[in-house]
């Protein structure tokens, strides 16, 4: 049900009202971001003070989002731009490029611009993040902004930013009961504070009839924001999630040793799917694509995307803020900022008992896969794979690398630093020791650290030979020595023959027809052909199931089949009018696949290597209801 309009326009035109008597800061630029639902679009009004007179005033809206180093050009989407003076006159507005508004000779006193974009919204639930919201004003992203977001009085607003003064505000409130935390949250500020753009860009909003749900840790409040279809929401298991970021928070918040932001929001988009997920990084809170089935990566992602309030946003190279919105960051540190955070996201999971050595392994494993599959890490290095990222897409750049993936490469990179490390050492130092020192020395500095600056510390915490490791292993291309790295540890690599079941086609899900589309059909299953529809499994039609249930028989037969035990599917040709029965008999197939193992014969020294590697520090408590 939606709010009604008419009402709304009413609040709109008083917030405004009130919004433009008000005596503003000559150094605060205001955001007042309001839905038209009929119009299904997101009007934001900016209200810019002026101290002297100007030639010109110019805004833009970015080009890129950080944390996603290709170009989305969102100002393409913005509408309806108009200027006026603080006596409501037009003010002439020149467009010269799809990112960029300029206003000539504006007035001494305030400007105030007014456009629209498209909202994501639906299930009452509205959500938007920043670069692809905000313009900022030309030269003066660093001021202060304030951020009022109107929506319909009742929906709660979740952003990482700090209620203004006089606010409501926002409240986590738990009650340990039988041993299990329940959390519930109040969420009533409708009025934000942002020290720069570049923080208030850095802060998504979710707004409306979300699943609202919290905990606390560290003394730090933390919300979970909840959207997506209904029939999606209703498949997440609400208590893991809870429980799984509770432990993530309170795991990486004692591996640094603080928690670096007043409050944190996950906003968590489910999608029907077995296992998975996607994340977007933000200055204190994170945008979450989670599978409804919550399988063993989706607590990876979540990892992934909390280990980076501290690498990435707090550590990062200089390219990397204060931001240049209209061009790609140019760094050679993304496979530190992306892959050796997914390395830790992993490796703490593992290290305060979430997971196991089997589950670490096979991350480890998959890594060496994804990477030893591509010909390229032979020519690019992972150094190159960073700082040429812009290069790729035929210049538009992309969220993996140049030639070569930088998690994966990363992830292995900063594997073979550690090992490294805790052997040049004798154990007395590790790669933890190189990331709290950046963090110490550039994560809460205006600057980050120069293009040398992670070699300039391992070499401190360990010497000059990491030094040259570094170079060899991070600026030169080449095969990553991994099996040296794991034999300090007591570990091999292996690659072994692995037998799977194949259906003999592979299978691509089309939520437009509400089925699965059969691609590639070997000889082997003659019923089927090119192009045919998959419109039910085992007598199940998917005619009037919800997609999250197709998903979920999708992921349980067609995605994760058996040898041998046939899947009766119910097919759609073109042509035919009638749907057709087709019995799928899997078949095994080999393949080969790097196995981590335990190294037989290993040293009691390399034993005590890799204890030391994987065990919790000794003050580590799992926070109450977490496990």
């Amino acid at each position: 049900m939606r709010p009604h309009a008419h009402s709304l326009v009413l609040r709109l035109a008083a917030c405004s009202a009130v919004l433009s008597a008000a005596a503003f800061s000559p150094a605060e630029i205001q955001y007042v971001v309001h839905p038209n639902f009929e119009k299904e679009a997101l009007v934001v009004t900016m209200t810019v003070p002026l101290n002297k007179a100007e030639k010109e005033i110019a805004f833009q809206m970015p080009r890129w989002e950080p944390g996603s180093y290709g170009y989305g050009d969102p100002g393409k989407a913005v509408a309806d731009l108009t200027a006026k003076d603080e006596k409501g006159v037009a003010l002439t507005v020149d467009h010269p490029d799809f990112s960029t508004w300029r206003v000539a000779n504006p007035p001494i006193g305030e400007v105030t611009v007014t456009y629209s974009v498209k909202p994501d919204y639906s299930n009452e639930v509205l959500h938007y993040s920043g670069p692809e919201t905000y313009l900022y004003v030309v030269g003066r992203t660093q001021e202060k902004c304030r951020l009022t977001v109107d929506v319909p009085d009742g929906w709660p607003i979740a952003i990482g930013l700090n209620p203004a003064p006089g606010e409501p505000g926002s409240k986590v409130t738990e009650i340990d009961k039988d041993g299990h935390t329940h959390t519930t949250t109040i969420s009533t500020s409708k009025t934000f504070l942002a020290p720069t753009y570049d923080v208030l860009a850095d802060n998504p909003v979710s707004a409306g009839k979300y699943y609202a749900d919290g905990y606390m840790v560290a003394g730090r409040q933390h919300f979970i924001a909840l959207r997506g279809a209904p029939d999606a929401v209703s498949k997440v298991d609400k208590d893991k999630l809870q429980r799984v970021t509770k432990f993530i928070s309170a795991m990486e918040t004692n591996f640094w040793g603080d928690a670096p932001y007043d409050r944190y929001v996950w906003h968590v988009l489910a999608f029907p799917r077995p296992d998975g997920g996607w994340g977007l990084e933000h200055l204190s809170s994170t945008q979450i694509g989670l599978a409804t089935g919550f399988g063993p990566g989706t607590d990876g992602v979540l990892s992934h995307e909390f280990f980076h309030l501290w690498n990435v946003k707090r550590i990062r190279s200089k390219p990397l803020g204060p931001f240049n919105y209209q061009e790609l960051p140019q760094t050679g540190a993304l496979w530190w900022l992306e892959g050796v955070t997914d390395y830790y996201a992993h490796l703490l999971l593992r290290r305060y008992g979430w997971t196991d050595d089997a589950r670490f392994y096979k991350v480890l494993a998959g890594n060496v896969s994804t990477t030893r599959s591509n010909e390229k890490r032979l020519t690019t290095s992972p150094y190159d794979s960073s700082f040429r990222v812009r290069e790729a897409n035929n210049g538009r750049g992309n969220s993996s690398g140049y030639d070569v993936n930088y998690y994966n490469t990363g992830w292995l990179a900063g594997l073979c630093l550690d090992m490294a490390i805790r052997t040049q050492t004798n154990n007395r130092k590790s790669l933890d020791d190189v990331a709290r020192a950046l963090y110490k020395k550039y994560g809460h500095a205006k600057e980050g650290f120069p293009e040398d600056g992670i070699r300039a510390e391992l070499v401190r915490v360990a010497g000059p030979a990491l030094g040259t490791y570094y170079d060899q292993i991070v600026m030169h291309p080449g095969e990553l020595p991994v099996e040296d790295a794991l034999g300090k540890v007591g570990l091999k690599l292996e690659n072994k023959d692995e037998q799977y079941a194949t259906l003999g086609f592979r299978t691509v899900p089309n939520r437009e027809k509400m089925g699965i589309d059969v691609r590639e059909p070997q000889a082997s299953v003659p019923g089927l052909k090119e192009g045919d529809l998959i419109v039910g499994i085992n007598g199940q039609l998917f005619a009037g199931m919800s997609m999250s249930d197709v998903f979920t028989l999708y992921g349980s037969t067609l995605n994760s089949p058996e040898i041998g035990k046939v899947i009766h599917v119910t097919v759609k040709r073109e042509g035919t009018a009638d749907p057709l029965q087709v019995d799928v008999t899997p078949v095994g197939a080999t393949r080969k696949v790097w196995v981590v193992g335990e190294l037989a014969g290993a040293t009691p020294e390399a034993v005590a290597l890799r204890k030391a590697w994987l065990t919790p520090p000794k003050n580590w408590t799992p926070p109450t209801g977490s496990k």
